[in-house]
C-alpha cells in the first residue's frame, strides 16, 4: 500500500508545523535591521528574497513574499540561521532582563522597606543604606504630594550602578 516504510512517515500537520516555523524565521529576518542582517550568513537567493519582502507593504504581497521566502528556506539548513537571529537579538533581551531586575529591586524596597535592603545588602556589601533609605523616604514624600518622581530615578540609578558592578539577585 505504502511505498515510504513508517519511519520515513511525516504527518501533514507536522509538515505544517514545520512550514510554520520556517514562516516565522523569514519573518524574524525581515524583522531585523540592515546592521543585525549584515551579521548573518545567508546565502545570495535569500538575502534577496529578504531585502525584496521589507520592501513591500501591501499586506497580502508581503505574506505572499514571506511564503516564498519560507519555501527558500525549506530548502536549505537553518540551524545556523537561527543561532544567528538569537546572537544578534540576544544582548537586547539580556538587557531587558537586566532592567526589569532592577525594576523589580526598587518595587520591592519601596513596598518592603527594611526587609528588602537587608536581603540586598547581603549580596552587596558595599550598599550605602542611609543612603537608599533617605531615597525610599524622599519616594514616599514625592508620591504623597503627587511630585515628579525623581527620587524614583536617583534610586534606579542607584540600583544599576550597583548591578553595574556584579548583578543584583533575582
Amino acid at each position: 500500500m505504502h511505498d515510504q516504510p513508517e519511519a520515513d512517515f511525516v504527518s501533514k500537520s507536522q509538515r505544517k508545523r514545520d512550514a510554520d516555523v520556517l514562516f516565522d524565521l523569514g519573518r524574524s529576518l525581515c524583522k531585523l535591521s540592515d546592521a543585525q542582517l549584515r551579521k548573518i550568513e545567508l546565502p545570495e537567493n535569500i538575502r534577496y528574497a529578504v531585502d525584496k519582502t521589507r520592501r513591500i507593504r501591501a499586506h497580502v504581497a508581503h505574506k505572499r513574499e514571506l511564503q516564498y521566502l519560507a519555501k527558500l528556506l525549506r530548502q536549505i539548513d537553518t540551524t545556523a540561521i537561527a543561532e544567528g537571529i538569537q546572537q544578534v537579538l540576544a544582548p537586547g533581551h539580556d538587557e531587558n532582563r537586566r532592567l526589569h531586575r532592577i525594576e523589580t529591586w526598587r518595587d520591592r524596597l519601596l513596598a518592603d522597606g527594611d526587609s528588602a535592603l537587608t536581603q540586598l545588602m547581603g549580596s552587596h556589601h558595599s550598599i550605602d543604606a542611609q543612603q537608599i533609605r533617605n531615597l525610599l523616604r524622599q519616594v514616599n514624600r514625592q508620591s504623597q504630594r503627587q511630585a515628579p518622581p525623581a527620587a524614583a530615578r536617583q534610586l534606579f540609578k542607584l540600583l544599576r550602578a550597583l548591578d553595574a558592578d556584579s548583578p543584583l539577585p533575582d
